[in-house]
């Protein structure tokens, strides 16, 4: 966390690094920065990096219905439930600052932004790749057309994939959507944009109001998305759209007898699961809940069945129950059609 005149929280030395030399780059070098890091009073993390990611953490435990005490001095409340938890802080500990932390949970360390500057060759060469990843998405935000039509085809690849709503009712509805948006309220935009003019002591001609009402109207990246020949009209075109915006695996169409029409269908695992551990958060969960299980495991918690993992069979397996991390994989074989 960057002090005094910030409170910014960051996850690594190279993200302070950028930050102290694009903003604190002014600044003196003896002046002393506070890098606080939370640790769990229920196992052994102990460096986690800001305040979201201990409470995530802290309810990881909750969801394995393990008992957590309220980490605030002074609190004797405890629960094993995660709403209950969550209702009690915002009641009664919100605002807080990390003074209101019960010690121990907290760790605060004093340096100096010339220490920050201290790093070896290796660590400044990572710095200056978060500058460009960083410039990067700078540029991408800007493409904010692209942004918005990503963004609302993301909802869309949702309510079709995960709802399961027929592509035919996602057709229907985007029609009347945007008709609803253009044609069937343009009278209501031509008066809403004539009184803005006027409030302003603009009095446009009558018959540039529709053109321009129109023109805001078909510029829209969301009107032109769903809009007859749009990236995101028919089926077919937001299938298309989907395979080049974002990391669809595909199922992959298998013949067992063609002459009877026997087929299945394959979703390839390593590609699946490339795309999966490319995201952060989902890596971060995974590493959290593997810390979870082995730090109950070493406070004996052996007569709790919270998972498979806590199975007999499960423990006598040295492969799979070792400190090493592994990821287990569930295979499911559907009917064939």
């Amino acid at each position: 966390m960057c002090l005094p005149k910030l409170s910014v929280h960051f996850k690594s030395w190279n993200a302070l690094h950028v930050h102290l030399n694009r903003v604190h780059a002014n600044q003196s070098t003896q002046e002393l920065l506070a890098l606080s890091t939370f640790s769990c009073q229920l196992c052994s993390c102990n460096n986690l990096s800001t305040e979201k990611d201990f409470f995530g953490h802290i309810s990881t435990h909750l969801k394995n219905n393990e008992t957590v005490n309220c980490v605030f001095e002074g609190c004797n409340f405890q629960t094993n439930v995660y709403g209950t938890f969550q209702t009690h802080r915002n009641r009664k500990h919100n605002p807080h600052t990390l003074t209101d932390f019960k010690r121990g949970v907290v760790t605060t360390t004093e340096v100096s932004q010339q220490s920050c500057s201290n790093f070896d060759e290796g660590t400044s060469s990572q710095v200056d790749a978060a500058m460009e990843t960083d410039s990067g998405d700078a540029g991408a935000n800007n493409n904010l057309h692209k942004v918005v039509v990503q963004n609302f085809a993301a909802s869309l690849l949702k309510l079709e994939h995960i709802t399961n709503v027929p592509g035919k009712s996602v057709d229907e509805f985007l029609g009347k959507l945007h008709y609803m948006l253009s044609s069937a309220t343009l009278p209501l935009s031509i008066n809403i944009l004539a009184d803005v003019l006027c409030k302003h002591g603009l009095s446009p001609d009558k018959s540039v109001l529709p053109e321009l009402t129109s023109a805001l109207f078909t510029s829209n990246p969301i009107m032109k998305a769903i809009g007859k020949g749009g990236s995101l009209s028919t089926t077919y075109l937001r299938q298309q759209y989907y395979k080049e915006s974002f990391n669809i695996d595909e199922p992959v169409e298998c013949i067992l007898n063609a002459r009877e029409n026997k087929t299945f269908q394959y979703v390839p695992v390593l590609k699946l699961l490339r795309n999966l551990l490319d995201r952060r958060d989902v890596v971060d969960k995974i590493v959290d809940n593997h810390r979870v299980q082995q730090s109950s495991r070493l406070m004996s918690h052996l007569n709790t069945y919270r998972s498979f993992e806590d199975g007999a069979s499960f423990l006598k397996n040295n492969f799979l129950s070792g400190s090493e991390l592994r990821i287990l994989l569930t295979f499911y074989v559907d009917d064939f059609e």
